[in-house]
């Protein structure tokens, strides 16, 4: 008789709700919150050269840890054949940037120049000044495309202080 009157108790005490969505987070349940959208983003594209990326680029949310936008620009032979802009982390990023002119002239990676003598070229940028930031920094300044001009690979396009790679 104990054991019906404890199992009543437990079946009568339990509430048939399914439990509640809270937030926009999909499986995210009742007694837990949502995380805030990043208020920080990028615009996204893959393709063969700059005019198709920024023409069929989309606006996307990035990623707690992603707090810069890079475009990684490939060429071979002095034609460009892959660019692509997206979120990445600041130290990732930076490390990529790094990397466009480190060590000896031969040993470069970043050659934006369009002539055939240079065999392959990836140049990355980085910036943190929201959407647009590739666009109006870098390959619409000053009404131009810098994706030829070195000294904009090399240029400092994040604001926020730099973290300790």
């Amino acid at each position: 008789m104990k054991i019906f009157a404890l199992l009543s108790a437990v079946v009568y005490g339990q509430t048939t709700d399914p439990p509640t969505t809270v937030g926009t987070t999909a499986g995210t349940t009742a007694g837990t919150t949502a995380e805030p959208p990043s208020a920080f983003a990028c615009k996204t594209c893959v393709a063969s050269n700059v005019n198709d990326c920024l023409g069929n680029a989309t606006v996307v949310e990035c990623q707690e840890n992603e707090t810069t936008c890079e475009v990684t620009m490939r060429k071979r032979r002095g034609g460009t054949y892959f660019v692509q802009m997206g979120c990445k982390a600041l130290d990732a990023c930076l490390n990529n940037m790094n990397n466009n002119a480190k060590g000896p002239w031969k040993q470069q990676e970043c050659k934006p120049y369009n002539n055939i003598k240079f065999q392959n070229s990836v140049c990355r940028q980085c910036c943190d000044g929201g959407a647009d930031c590739v666009e109006t920094n870098f390959f619409n300044a000053a009404g131009t495309d810098g994706s030829q001009n070195r000294q904009n690979w090399i240029n400092d396009f994040v604001t926020q202080d730099d973290q300790p790679l």
